[in-house]
């Protein structure tokens, strides 16, 4: 009880904020079992499981860097939106302005 505590404190710190989180797996697609969560981790190896984006050109490939908004947490797990790919990590930005 008392870890759990702490966790949930720990975690709490970030509900609601931006964090960058790597994509380590999407559910395959099933017509019995619908896509339900992107599987990710923060630079700290917590686990966050992101909302499906309603466009599925939106979903990043396994690796991607993304920025993902904290809307749910528990001690050991957390939950949010996708936010945004971190183009830059990817090396992906445009060099001409």
């Amino acid at each position: 009880e008392l870890q759990e505590s702490i966790s949930l404190s720990i975690n709490e710190a970030v509900l609601g904020r931006m964090v960058e989180v790597m994509v380590e797996s999407i559910p395959g697609h099933d017509p019995e079992k619908p896509i339900d969560w992107i599987k990710t981790r923060t630079r700290t190896n917590k686990s966050v499981s992101l909302e499906l984006p309603e466009d599925p050109s939106l979903i990043p490939s396994v690796g991607s860097l993304v920025q993902a908004e904290v809307t749910e947490v528990k001690p050991v797990t957390m939950r949010g939106r996708l936010a945004g790919v971190a183009e830059l990590e990817l090396g992906l930005a445009s060099v001409d302005n």
